[in-house]
């Protein structure tokens, strides 16, 4: 699987994934943010994932709560078939941080 991540200054990072036996490995999508931190931007605008067979993939449930805490919910994702574009949002519309903070939580 590979993962492309846009800027709003128009910088493409990519990212691919590296799964293991021992499940030591990274999803594309965390390995495409990591290049785009490393490279000095903080959020991304559109993001793609391709499967091994070039099929558009939604990004695992990880990958999306790490992206939305990040502050990037209105991440544009190309996804279905037709492809389309969906917010990342909705695709987690209750995360834990969009929730009322509860008494003695910050």
């Amino acid at each position: 699987m590979a993962a492309a991540l846009r800027t709003p200054a128009g910088n493409i990072h990519v990212g691919l994934c590296l799964d293991t036996a021992c499940s030591l490995g990274f999803c594309a999508e965390r390995a495409a943010l990591a290049a785009m931190l490393t490279a000095g931007e903080d959020r991304p605008t559109h993001l793609l994932a391709l499967g091994p067979d070039g099929a558009l993939l939604p990004p695992c449930g990880a990958c999306r709560k790490l992206l939305l805490q990040l502050g990037a919910g209105d991440t544009l994702m190309l996804l279905g078939d037709p492809p389309h574009l969906i917010p990342l949002r909705d695709l987690l519309p209750q995360w834990w941080a969009a929730t009322e903070t509860s008494p003695g939580h910050d």
